[in-house]
């Protein structure tokens, strides 16, 4: 018995010296290369909002000066990941699907040596499994971990994870904080992930844009969003049911787009309730940017929302937003100044909101101008660029 204590403790000399040359190999490399790296780590890349924000978030940190590597359970953004020039590893145990026992073990594995890597410094996770597995990945090391929380924040769970978190609205540190999670342990960044190229460089750029929005009848909306769950799509459609029965001589035509399961219930809907001649559906797009550029505003009545990107990059067009007041949608939208906040689940006031800009596109464009200094000056790219980087650099110190 004595011998295998001795044994063992010899061992864990052994592992705490080699830990102690591994960090100090990690100081010389960094300081001799100048190179900082940081490993995103997520569940999957598909193509959706989460994984579109983890890649804006990879674009913003490069600018920076930081070397970024991607670790997921594979998907559609992984092709362009790599045309973008970011190496991807695909890793066992990450995707939902994925997460036996014996898949999960080969991809801590897979991280850890990864990790080991010398110019590693961050492993910065976008949900809770893959924030686990990275930090099981890293530990003996000094790399440091932090998990952007990109839903509700309700999980109580959370508050036992051992890393710090990012949150990507107050509402979302609010809810960490009630459902246990120490705020010494949140910091808010908003996600604002757009390219400062997509902003409206001044007035000129954006009167130019509203004369080409031109005519004014019908007045135009758009609904961006996956078709899948319940993104308020079918709200925004009843909507425009209640515009036709009260305002028939203000005509209002609706571009919805975005792909998923719902879809197909979504248009049965819309024929059944003759909106056929109003309402576009006009599926999944690459780039959403014209269909902002055609429509007068924006409408989103989903249920809930953790921040509301489309929101803000509708302000980047210069265009107001009739929206739920849930959520972290009041942290983008400010309601009468860059757009209008109904009550959510009202229906009536929502067609009641985009019926005052209808008949007063001067009030319309006031929105607009307004949303667009709020864009410029909140939610540009290089804003979640310094963020990040001032977070990563306070980690590395702590």
């Amino acid at each position: 018995m004595s011998a295998g204590r001795h044994g063992r403790r010899a061992e864990g000399a052994t592992d705490a010296a080699e830990s102690n040359i591994q960090t100090e190999e990690r100081r010389f490399v960094v300081a001799m290369t100048g190179r900082k790296a940081v490993l995103l780590v997520r569940s999957d890349m598909k193509l959706a909002g989460p994984g579109i924000s983890m890649h804006a978030i990879a674009r913003a940190v490069r600018a920076k000066g930081w070397h970024v590597e991607i670790a997921s359970g594979g998907g559609a953004l992984k092709e362009r990941l790599e045309a973008d020039g970011f190496r991807h590893h695909e890793i066992a145990g990450l995707r939902v699907d994925d997460r036996t026992p014996l898949r999960m073990i080969a991809g801590v594995r897979a991280l850890r040596r990864l990790l080991a890597k010398p110019d590693f410094v961050v492993a910065h996770s976008f949900n809770a499994h893959a924030g686990l597995m990275s930090w099981i990945a890293g530990r003996g090391s000094k790399v440091k971990n932090v998990n952007t929380v990109v839903g509700s924040g309700k999980e109580r769970f959370l508050r036992f994870m051992p890393f710090p978190f990012i949150a990507v609205s107050h509402f979302v540190a609010e809810q960490l904080a009630e459902s246990g999670v120490n705020s010494d342990r949140v910091r808010t960044i908003h996600n604002s992930t757009i390219p400062e190229w997509r902003i409206l460089s001044d007035v000129q750029a954006f009167e130019q844009l509203w004369r080409k929005r031109s005519p004014l009848t019908p007045f135009r909306l758009v609904n961006i969003g996956m078709m899948n769950g319940d993104k308020g799509q079918k709200a925004v459609l009843e909507m425009m049911v209640r515009l036709r029965r009260i305002a028939p001589e203000t005509p209002v035509a609706l571009e919805l787009v975005g792909e998923g399961a719902c879809r197909a219930e979504l248009e049965r809907f819309a024929n059944r309730n003759g909106l056929g001649g109003t309402v576009k559906f006009a599926g999944a797009l690459n780039d959403v940017y014209p269909a902002l550029d055609r429509a007068h505003a924006m409408i989103h009545l989903s249920p809930e929302e953790t921040f509301g990107i489309v929101l803000a990059e509708a302000q980047a067009r210069g265009l107001p937003a009739v929206a739920y007041g849930v959520g972290g949608i009041p942290e983008v939208v400010s309601g009468g100044s860059t757009g209008l906040i109904v009550e959510p689940s009202d229906v009536d006031e929502a067609a009641a909101a985009v019926l005052s800009l209808a008949r007063s596109p001067h009030k319309a464009k006031k929105l607009g101008r307004s949303g667009l200094s709020r864009c410029r000056r909140l939610f540009p790219q290089s804003v979640l660029a310094d963020a990040h980087d001032d977070a990563y650099r306070q980690l590395c110190s702590a």
